[in-house]
């Protein structure tokens, strides 16, 4: 299972690069959040570069820490294909576009919960703070045994890729709320347009039938 984790991780990191440049574009009409946009990428790098040495190296490990890793991984990458293959490359804005909403999906994924994008992201890097967590610190806690060629002491590492963790959270929740706005308040859209009427109406009963945000029945 260990040698599982290096191919699985790396895929993940290789789909937030795939969204952020590719399947999701930069829209013509600019972006409502650009700060929020690049700090976005400055807490993916921090927590990429924080649980690369753990991972890849994999120098400590336990069966539930890498079981736990991997099925975030795993489920990170199924949702993420399940999303991308309902919407279509270069369909829709990269998050925090400044756009006018012009259709409602309501299959695939998006038939369960509102969000399943975002939600492929977290899993990803909820599964990178669990190993080291899981894996590496009791480790480091009880024996002093840090991670194998490390460059930072583990608590160090564990407090900064939490923080940048939590972060991500927080602006996917951003985005979230962003898009929502789009389709009902014509808020952040582009200048001089609105919401049609009927998309309004029609995301409006989206959301009555896909309650869930993130997680079917739970949140």
């Amino acid at each position: 299972m260990p040698t599982l984790l290096p191919p699985l991780y790396l895929a993940f990191l290789a789909t937030q690069l795939y969204a952020l440049n590719f399947h999701f574009p930069h829209p013509p009409s600019g972006l409502a959040y650009p700060i929020s946009i690049q700090l976005l990428k400055l807490f993916s790098v921090i927590a990429g570069l924080l649980s690369w040495t753990p991972i890849v190296s994999s120098s400590t490990t336990t069966p539930l820490g890498t079981t736990i890793a991997a099925a975030f991984f795993l489920s990170s990458q199924l949702l993420f294909i399940w999303t991308a293959l309902t919407t279509r490359p270069r369909t829709f804005s990269v998050i925090f576009g400044r756009v006018t909403p012009q259709y409602v999906v309501d299959m695939g994924p998006f038939a369960y919960a509102r969000h399943p994008t975002y939600v492929s992201y977290a899993l990803g890097w909820l599964g990178a703070v669990s190993y080291v967590l899981i894996s590496y610190l009791p480790v480091y806690l009880t024996k002093g045994t840090d991670v194998e060629g490390a460059w930072m002491s583990l608590p160090v590492r564990s407090a900064g890729l939490v923080t940048a963790a939590v972060g991500l959270m927080w602006l996917y929740r951003r985005g979230a709320v962003l898009e929502e706005e789009q389709f009902l308040k014509d808020q952040e859209t582009v200048s001089g347009e609105k919401t049609r009427e009927g998309i309004r109406v029609e995301y409006l009963a989206y959301m009555r039938r896909v309650k869930s945000r993130w997680v079917p029945g739970i949140v």
